[in-house]
């Protein structure tokens, strides 16, 4: 029931605020078993996966949760810093580029664009996403 999902969830948040994958990841888990459309438990659960090192389970963990809420941007940007670390850097700009499009205020998104782009060796892209996350911090001060 409702209560049951709610305290897996914060289950799943405390286990990983103290760095036990594990027991998050069961947590979260359980929490899909009884709620699979819960969007934000997929998220959670990439998170860990990307954290143990498992990356392509992670990305699709983070894809069912686009697939669930299209609209939330800190969902795509963490698509696009697991792709980055698959070495899948066009993907991940395709990625965080969408997360800018639905949140251009939010400047951890522009300085990792700028990352991807100065690893492909495009360093003007790269400056330009730079110059953007600082215009965003100071907007955001």
């Amino acid at each position: 029931d409702h209560d049951d999902i709610e305290a897996n969830y914060q289950l799943g948040l405390a286990y990983s605020g103290k760095q036990l994958e594990e027991e998050a990841i069961g947590s979260f888990q359980r929490v899909l078993r009884l709620d699979p459309v819960r969007a934000e438990a997929h998220f959670r659960l990439g998170v860990l996966y990307d954290k143990t090192g498992a990356l392509d389970t992670a990305i699709t963990c983070v894809e069912k949760a686009i697939g669930l809420e299209p609209e939330h941007a800190d969902f795509h940007y963490m698509l696009g810093v697991i792709q980055d670390k698959k070495g899948e850097r066009d993907q991940a700009i395709e990625s965080i580029s969408k997360a800018i499009e639905l949140d251009p205020g939010e400047d951890k998104y522009h300085y990792r664009l700028g990352l991807v782009y100065d690893g492909q060796g495009q360093h003007e892209k790269a400056v330009e996403a730079f110059k953007r996350a600082v215009e965003a911090e100071e907007t955001r001060a």
